[in-house]
């Protein structure tokens, strides 16, 4: 038996991945907004905020501290953490355009109660794509080599798609995962919500009459055509699914023990730094301060997230 899956775990069952996920990048921003909060206010109140200043004018090289140091690595994760972000969300927007661009190589047709755009490729392909206005693709080849059980049972899987607005929220998923560097674990837990979405677009489209035992024949003869490793993602989780049993998954224990470990340095390292710069502890008040400031950056960002995963269907 895989490592990753046991049989047995109650408590394990009961959490949700994407609420793991959504609380892992609260704390994963809450640390750069600290980690920024500290490093600003260490600036703004400090007794040496331009030390490089002085140093490539000949001033003392003393004011380089271990603070300072500290400081600037912090900064410097928080600065790539948001280089990072930057970039992902520029790929993001790009590639919602180039959905544009694939619509107009496309024919619209009526499949299986739903619009679907058909496009005239040899792969077998079936997917969902758009953030806003999500649309069903499905290829030619893959039109012609299913039964209308079949096609219907693909259709009403990439439908669920549509009406979750997954490719938004997986989108956004994948842009925490770049940002959020520092946090190993965030890849993991990526992954195994890309893998529960599937799970429960399966689940969808096996409620019609036949559905499961179609979609099982579709996934199979879509699966060993050539070239359809990558277009027709099959995991071991899936097929479980298919088959009505339920599979369990647990992090890595190395993947968490940095997780952790990269969110405890960050956080108690900025508290550090600043009183090494500053040569007075941080106390309750200023600590507390830099905390309710941090919150205030987050707490929107946490609130918009999680009310888009939970309400996926409302149009802003």
């Amino acid at each position: 038996m895989n490592s990753s899956q046991v049989t047995s775990p109650a408590v394990i069952s009961r959490i949700s991945t994407p609420a793991v996920f959504v609380a892992l990048c609260f704390l994963g921003l809450f640390t750069v907004a600290f980690s920024g909060a500290m490093l600003i206010g260490s600036l703004l109140n400090g007794h040496a905020p331009w030390a490089p200043v002085e140093a490539c004018c000949g001033g003392a090289v003393a004011e380089f501290s271990l603070g300072w140091l500290l400081l600037s690595a912090i900064g410097l994760i928080s600065g790539i953490a948001l280089v990072r972000a930057t970039f992902s969300l520029t790929a993001l927007v790009r590639a919602s355009r180039r959905i544009g661009d694939l619509k107009r190589l496309a024919a619209r047709e009526r499949i299986a109660g739903s619009d679907c755009w058909v496009l005239e490729d040899d792969r077998p392909l079936a997917f969902c794509a758009g953030l806003l206005r999500p649309r069903i693709f499905v290829s030619r080849t893959t039109v012609t080599s299913l039964s209308r059980s079949e096609l219907g049972a693909v259709v009403a899987h990439e439908a669920h798609h549509q009406r979750r607005f997954d490719p938004f929220r997986l989108s956004i998923m994948r842009v925490m995962v770049d940002s959020l560097f520092f946090l190993p674990m965030l890849d993991e837990l990526s992954q195994k919500c890309i893998e529960r979405a599937e799970i429960a677009a399966d689940r969808a489209a096996s409620q019609r009459p036949g559905g499961r035992q179609a979609l099982a024949s579709a996934l199979l003869t879509l699966h060993e055509h050539k070239g359809s490793a990558e277009s027709i993602p099959l995991s071991v989780e899936r097929i479980d699914g298919l088959s009505g049993r339920r599979s369990f998954w647990v992090p890595s224990r190395s993947a968490s023990l940095l997780t952790l470990a990269s969110l405890g340095v960050l956080l108690a390292g900025s508290a550090i730094a600043v009183e090494l710069v500053t040569r007075m502890p941080v106390g309750i008040e200023a600590l507390g301060l830099h905390i309710c400031l941090a919150a205030l950056i987050v707490a929107p960002l946490l609130f918009t997230a999680g009310f888009a995963w939970t309400r996926p269907n409302v149009r802003i």
